[in-house]
């Protein structure tokens, strides 16, 4: 199973489901590193799925964070990004965020149900 930095894969084929978890790296939020490699995750759930060897029907999120799935938006990157006027980097981060929500929305284009857990 491919390694990331920033989340944890698990897969379990006897029961046809993917477990993908937010690692616990301190704050638990959106943060831009994380958006570029969840990028990176989903071009490579899609190929390593479409293969008919490595069924999935649900696709499950979940964090590592205790009692916490996620607080959202990467505040401390908000507040630099409009000090330095960087629009750019703002509107990148905007971007990421939304292409991450419609891959899990859209089962990364998979035939395959999403589900998110909180626990």
């Amino acid at each position: 199973m491919r390694k990331f930095n920033c989340l944890n894969v698990e897969y379990y084929r006897e029961h046809e489901v993917l477990l993908w978890k937010i690692k616990d790296t301190g704050m638990p939020n959106f943060c831009l590193k994380g958006l570029l490699e969840f990028k990176e995750f989903a071009i490579w759930v899609r190929s390593y799925f479409s293969h008919p060897e490595r069924p999935v029907k649900f696709i499950v999120s979940a964090s590592e964070h205790d009692g916490v799935y996620n607080m959202g938006g990467d505040l401390p990157f908000f507040v630099e990004s409009i000090k330095s006027c960087n629009k750019t980097a703002l509107t990148q981060y905007a971007h990421l965020c939304i292409d991450a929500i419609y891959e899990i929305y859209t089962s990364f284009g998979l035939q395959a149900l999403t589900y998110h857990s909180n626990g």
